[in-house]
């Protein structure tokens, strides 16, 4: 059997810098996050005139939250030559597939809202395999081949959501955990839409707030649990009132959920106080001339990926027409029913 040749020849033409041996056009690629793992599967376009063996080439990674070092990339010759690449002619393709656990990363428990996530990339070689091998070329076109090898970085950004605050009454988000990479034509996050609809009736109240908001989710997600903020002031006093309820049911939704608030509450006129009462009504209610908001917070799952997401929604009730559905009970003892009692024949 003979021996497979390697050699590194020197570039005829490069368009894009100074580089004679080695240059990278771009990146591209797929990024899955579930069950706590991102998992990467990536592109790399080289410009080089070389053939290479296994294993030599190696990728580094950086993000805010992590670095893997040491990622075995390889020449896939199946793959198509994009488009936007200029120097088709000299491109070569090379893979690199692998995850990183991020379950007990502290980074993403800070809320992110559009933010900008890079992974930058370096490149290196495995001297072994270098060494164990023979090139038909010059030495000095391998280690020039190395050296500009080194020197090379590729960055790809996209924009990265675990929190959302939305302040109007009706729209949707994307709550998605797949995204497409490229850093010369732009990342994209691909789509799983969520939509959702506010209560439109909280102007001039009379009656409890019972009902939220609506969702409608293209693919099935899970609720873990809703926090639902009331903040509110009285007639023309500018003292700011809370009242925060939580719920930590969790629930499936794979089309349309109503998300409402049922728990019984009353309200002390004296210390204006909204408070979960057993034998109060449904609902938030204040039967008193008033202003304020609710937040929802909902806490969504794809794939044990969680994502948060708050929505905002004013009101103000007038405080008429308030009336305690329950009727109270007191109990009264009988001693003796000769006194204070007539009685009466029929």
């Amino acid at each position: 059997m003979s021996a497979t040749t390697y050699y590194i020849n020197e570039l005829s033409q490069n368009l894009v810098n100074a580089n004679h041996y080695v240059y990278i056009d771009s990146v591209d690629g797929n990024l899955d996050i579930k069950n706590n793992k991102w998992f990467f599967g990536l592109n790399f376009y080289m410009i080089m005139d070389v053939s290479l063996p296994m294993n030599m080439l190696n990728a580094s990674i950086s993000l805010p939250f992590a670095a893997v070092d040491n990622i075995s990339i390889n020449r896939n010759s199946y793959t198509d030559i994009p488009l936007w690449i200029q120097q088709k002619d000299r491109c070569q393709v090379y893979q690199a597939s692998f995850n990183i656990d991020v379950s007990d990363s502290k980074f993403f428990s800070q809320m992110l809202t559009s933010y900008d996530m890079y992974a930058s990339f370096k490149f290196d070689y495995d001297a072994d395999v270098v060494n164990k091998n023979t090139f038909t070329t010059q030495s000095s076109n391998t280690n020039n081949f190395l050296n500009e090898l080194n020197l090379i970085d590729q960055t790809v950004t996209f924009k990265y959501t675990n929190y959302l605050k939305a302040h109007d009454e009706s729209g949707w988000f994307n709550n998605s955990n797949s995204y497409y990479l490229n850093n010369k034509t732009g990342s994209s996050e691909k789509q799983s839409i969520v939509y959702y609809q506010m209560n439109q009736d909280c102007e001039d109240l009379r009656k409890p707030i019972t009902h939220l908001l609506n969702m409608q989710a293209t693919n099935p997600t899970t609720i873990i649990s809703t926090k639902t903020n009331f903040y509110y002031s009285i007639g023309n006093d500018p003292k700011i009132l809370e009242y925060k309820y939580e719920n930590s049911n969790t629930t499936y939704v794979t089309n349309s959920y109503d998300i409402d608030f049922t728990t019984c509450t009353s309200y002390d006129t004296s210390s204006k106080q909204v408070s979960t009462s057993l034998t109060g009504n449904p609902g938030f209610m204040i039967p008193e001339t008033s202003v304020g908001y609710f937040e929802v917070e909902v806490k969504l799952s794809q794939q044990d990926t969680i994502k948060t997401y708050v929505f905002h929604k004013s009101f103000n009730f007038i405080g008429e027409g308030y009336q305690n559905k329950y009727i109270h009970i007191k109990q009264i003892f009988i001693n003796d029913v000769t006194k204070n009692f007539k009685r009466m024949v029929f």
